[in-house]
């Protein structure tokens, strides 16, 4: 059952949800442009290590400072990196320290693999004895193996020598599972190697790499080398969605590579070649992205790089170039036309010259009645749009007022059937000689404050809908220190009830009173007391019945 929701966790994978590419892209230029101070910082670190190597006071400081210098230039510079594990080698050796000769050993193995010279990586690696390795070394020495064999299974492009170069890497894979690190990022990557190539379980695969990604930095190679093998499980899988994860993985690759310095990439060519193919959109950026990946494999000296580099370079750059040949051309054909007719409208006008110039004020004149003509469209069409939005508030303002009217005559409507039961009931009470019981639920306002309490709710939801600033503006009507603030959003207080029937149109306290079920009494008190309150007591009330009179604002 675990097996089986782990799976299906698995499957959902690749359909959460991802960065936009567009900001993924922004940020690998922008680590593309930090390169070279990048390379600055980098080339200080190592000219402190080489200040530390010329006062190593022992040879056992010594091989460790090498192999510090070896793991700077390792992604880095080939060069320097094969000169530095040559001398920490002949060190080595001459110490008879087996550690270090098995080490730089392995690192030799993997650094002529990177650079394509295989012949010469698996001649070294069949000389050094697995069985007297170190534990601690056993891990690498399997990888390099690895990595050796499986480049000479996809570079040798031999149908019988392939398949055996390549169950061999597996074989190698399989072992130095018993020696994997602690390290979550490198145990998570080559699980996931093993998953993928071994198991041949993409969706575990998968799950690993995503893995090592989340526990490693994006400055670390870890990383970089996680994301471009995410980026390739995803090529050519999930449809469209398969292709822009292709695309987003390898751009995290790329930006790792460039934050890492790793100069032995992948990543930006095969970025490269992607927008190559988009066509002529995406071609200034395939052009960039090639040329700065033709730099690294330069500054890196790996003779693979450069070829393949070299490969896809000539493709872009023509395309480039013939998309600017092209522009060019146009542009040439462009101001030699414009050229020719500058010549013939110069003749036109010395030869014609007086029944040009009577053209020309005919023009103008046409020009100027075009240009009345657009203004007066421009009005008009301003005023459609006006009388439109007009029509729309009116349109607005009907039906709130309709649904007031509405609120109204549902009210009435419940009152007379409550009347007409009240009657019957006052009848039955009459006959069955109950005078008393009659006279006790007449002096009842039960009923009255229910049906007031439902009245002043819908009143006050219509009448806002209808005049949403009503509040706003009835208070600005008041003194600072006299304004009304209702309980909650959305309804009136008993003083502005009183006012926003007098806003609809009813001046007679009597008929407010029976409206909202006050005393006569209790509305003349509300109105003396808000004419006290307000700013302007003479026009108050005259005031009131101009509020909301904007349209924009209702």
């Amino acid at each position: 059952m675990n097996r089986f929701l782990l799976f299906f966790s698995l499957l959902l994978l690749p359909f959460s949800v991802h960065a936009d590419n567009g900001q993924l892209l922004l940020r690998l230029d922008s680590a593309l442009s930090a390169k070279p101070e990048a390379k600055k910082q980098k080339m200080y670190n190592i000219g402190l290590l080489r200040s530390s190597l010329a006062k190593a006071p022992d040879d056992d400081r010594a091989l460790r400072v090498y192999d510090d210098l070896y793991t700077e230039y390792h992604v880095y510079s080939y060069d320097s990196a094969a000169f530095y594990l040559k001398r920490g080698l002949a060190l080595a050796r001459k110490d008879n320290d087996t550690y270090y000769i098995h080490l730089f050993s392995i690192r030799k193995v993997e650094l002529l693999s990177i650079a394509g010279l295989y012949s010469e990586a698996e001649r070294l690696a069949k000389a050094i004895d697995c069985n007297r390795l170190e534990p601690s070394l056993r891990f690498r020495y399997y990888i390099a193996l690895f990595d050796l064999y499986r480049n000479l299974a996809e570079y040798c492009y031999d149908d019988d020598y392939s398949p055996s170069y390549r169950a061999f890497a597996y074989s190698c894979l399989q072992r130095s599972m018993k020696y994997l690190p602690q390290d979550k990022g490198i145990r998570y990557y080559y699980l996931g190697d093993l998953a993928k190539f071994v198991k041949h379980d993409l969706t575990l695969a998968r799950y690993y790499y995503k893995k090592a990604v989340a526990f490693t930095g994006e400055d670390t190679r870890i990383h970089a080398m996680s994301c471009y093998v995410l980026a390739q499980n995803y090529k050519n899988s999930f449809g469209k969605r398969g292709e822009k994860l292709y695309e987003e993985y390898m751009i995290k690759a790329a930006t790792s590579d460039a934050k890492c310095l790793i100069m032995d990439n992948l990543a930006l060519q095969k970025l490269a070649i992607l927008f190559y193919k988009r066509g002529q959109g995406d071609i200034k950026r395939a052009q960039r992205y090639i040329l700065e990946a033709l730099s690294d494999a330069k500054l890196y000296n790996s003779r693979l790089r450069i070829l393949e580099v070299s490969h896809n370079l000539p493709t872009i750059i023509n395309h480039y170039q013939g998309a600017m040949n092209r522009q060019n051309y146009d542009l040439k054909i462009t101001i030699i036309v414009i050229s020719v007719l500058v010549v013939v409208l110069f003749v036109f006008l010395s030869l014609f010259y007086v029944q040009n110039k009577k053209l020309a004020y005919s023009h103008l004149r046409q020009r100027e009645a075009t240009r009345q003509l657009k203004i007066s469209y421009e009005n008009q069409k301003q005023l459609n749009v006006k009388l439109t939005k007009l029509n729309e508030q009116l349109a607005d303002t009907n039906r709130k007022r309709d649904e007031l009217s509405k609120l109204f005559i549902d009210l009435c409507d419940k009152f007379i059937s409550r009347l007409a039961k009240y009657q019957t009931l006052v009848i039955r009470k009459i006959r069955a000689g109950q005078v008393q019981q009659l006279l006790s639920l007449s002096n009842s306002s039960r009923l009255s404050e229910e049906d007031s309490e439902v009245f002043y709710h819908k009143f006050d939801k219509a009448f806002l809908a209808l005049y949403p600033t009503f509040v706003e503006e009835f208070n600005a009507l008041l003194r600072d220190d006299a304004k009304l603030m209702p309980k909650q959003e959305g309804s009136l207080t008993n003083d502005m009830r009183v006012y926003a029937l007098i806003r609809l149109g009813v001046k007679e306290s009597s008929e407010i009173s029976n409206l909202l079920f006050y005393s006569p009494r209790t509305v003349y008190n509300y109105r003396s007391q808000m004419k006290n309150r307000a700013v302007d007591r003479d026009t108050f009330e005259d005031d009131v019945r101009r509020l909301c009179t904007v349209m924009g604002k209702c």
